[in-house]
């Protein structure tokens, strides 16, 4: 904690101890841009929830498996490889939650194929 602090100098900052309620949420809902390291699917998953711009800063070492996801992330427009410089575009924000959810509702008979409509 002390090293972050003392590399962030006098730059505007708040570093979260673990007092309190996690600010990380409302982050991401305030931002107008993200930019998260490549090595974390977690946090850019969470942060192409919220339809903003996320860049991707690339950390050394790859996994492929790391390296489809980011491709995807592209390919649907959430992420860009972060260049130095911030730019502003619009994407569906993902959200994976709601489509896995459908599909389990589905397969439990809870909710018909896309397309087939309900029997009541």
């Amino acid at each position: 904690m002390a090293a972050l602090t003392a590399a962030l100098g006098d730059a505007p900052k708040l570093i979260w101890t673990g007092d309190g309620p996690n600010p990380y949420f409302a982050f991401l809902g305030l931002a107008d841009a993200i930019l998260a390291t490549s090595d974390s699917v977690n946090m850019v998953t969470e942060a192409a929830g919220t339809g903003k711009p996320v860049y991707v800063y690339p950390l050394p070492g790859r996994s492929t498996r790391i390296a489809r996801f980011h491709a995807a992330m592209e390919r649907h427009g959430a992420t860009r490889p972060f260049a130095g410089t911030l730019d502003s575009w619009s994407y569906a924000p993902v959200n994976d939650t709601e489509r896995i959810a459908g599909v389990v509702r589905q397969r439990l008979g809870l909710e018909p194929p896309h397309g087939t409509p309900r029997q009541i």
